[in-house]
């Protein structure tokens, strides 16, 4: 598991430069939620399932359910990304580990209709593919609910491609669901800074101090 000492912060104005992004350039500023910010974890959460209720395989009305200690636990527990335009949180994703493999998944991926096509879902990629290759990682998966043409055009548009494997979803067994990955080392990322709290790192992999 990631150390929280070790999560990627960066901000970017650049995020244009990825592939299928074609929203306006926007100042992004992406990191990992704290259990003290539960309570964005929260409102993203839900703003998601009821936005995009056959998206997800949570409910609103389940989920609504969850007290202060769970968001907390929830946040704490896992690996969180927020993406901020401004002060404003305008998106969210997470970043999980498959239980025998250890390769990393993006999953819950949303982003708010207020902020959309200004490059938080390219933020939250790279932020995913920052915590990847943290631990070492060369790929990144997700998987999509077969026949979401929609999240599938939207993730190739971002160089993620079908990885050949299928399954049934565990929890929703009469569903199956598309695994796809990209290679991170051939990730489309020019013209984008990378900034943790002490560095700022470049696609080149240079680095200054801050």
């Amino acid at each position: 598991m990631l150390r929280r000492d070790a999560s990627p912060f960066f901000s970017s104005a650049a995020f244009n430069s990825l592939s299928g992004d074609h929203g306006m350039a926007t100042d992004v500023d992406v990191h990992r939620i704290s259990a003290d910010e539960w309570s964005t974890l929260r409102a993203l959460r839900l703003g998601a399932l009821q936005d995009s209720p056959h998206a997800f395989l949570g409910s609103l009305a389940g989920e609504s359910k969850r007290s202060e200690t769970a968001w907390r636990r929830l946040a704490a527990d896992g690996v969180w990304l927020v993406a901020r335009i401004g002060a404003e949180p305008g998106g969210v994703a997470s970043v999980v580990h498959h239980p025998r493999s250890a390769e990393c998944y993006l999953e819950s991926m949303w982003v708010d209709p207020r902020f959309r096509r200004r490059g938080i879902a390219a933020a939250l990629l790279v932020g995913a593919q920052r915590i990847a290759a943290s631990e070492g990682r060369r790929k990144l998966f997700l998987w999509v609910l077969d026949g979401n043409a929609t999240a599938a055009a939207t993730y190739e548009g971002y160089g993620f491609r079908p990885s050949g494997n299928r399954q049934n979803v565990p929890s929703h067994p009469l569903l199956t669901e598309v695994e796809y990955v990209i290679d991170i080392r051939q990730s489309t990322t020019r013209g984008t800074t990378f900034r943790t709290p002490e560095t700022a790192v470049s696609p080149s992999g240079r680095m200054s101090s801050r």
